[in-house]
Order: structure tokens, then sequence, then C-alpha cells
């Protein structure tokens, strides 16, 4: 199974628009220290709109979240997680 996941990894590519520096407004970082350590932003690389709630069911499963994890929209296609437990956090990234 590794095996087959470093030839996916190797066979990845990103686009012009993916590879784009993401410009990350103070007030979102502020939102994160204010809120405390156990939050990361994302950025979700797809056009169509997503459902928050489908994409939290989502990341729980593939990040085997076993706490809770909010996710909130604070930008163009950027994203606020929030992991109650820290150490998923860590683990997660």
């Amino acid at each position: 199974m590794t095996k087959a996941l470093e030839e996916m990894w190797n066979k990845l590519t990103l686009t012009k628009e993916e590879r784009d520096d993401i410009i990350v407004e103070q007030e979102w970082v502020d939102d994160v220290k204010e809120v405390n350590q156990n939050c990361a932003l994302g950025k979700i690389l797809m056009v169509k709109p997503m459902n928050i709630e489908a994409m939290r069911s989502v990341f729980i499963k593939i990040w085997r979240v076993s706490d809770g994890l909010t996710i909130r929209e604070v930008g163009d296609r950027l994203y606020f997680f929030h992991f109650d437990d820290p150490l998923e956090k860590i683990r997660v990234l």
C-alpha cells in the first residue's frame, strides 16, 4: 500500500492556480490565535461550492478524527479547521 501511495504521489501535479500563493488575511490569523492552537487554515482547490457538513464528514473519516472537528468558511475556498483534541491536529498535519 505504501508503495502504491508513493507512486500516486509522484504522479501528482498542480495546475497554475494551485501553485499560486494563498493570501491569508491578518484577521483570519487573529481568529486562529484567539480561539486557540487547535486550529488550522486550509484551502480547498475545487471550483464547485462545498457543503461544509459533507466536507466535515469526509475529513473525519479520512483523518480518523475521533473527537470533534469544526469547519468554518473564512474566505474564498479558505476554511478554518478547529480540532477538539490538539493531538489530532498534530497527527493530521
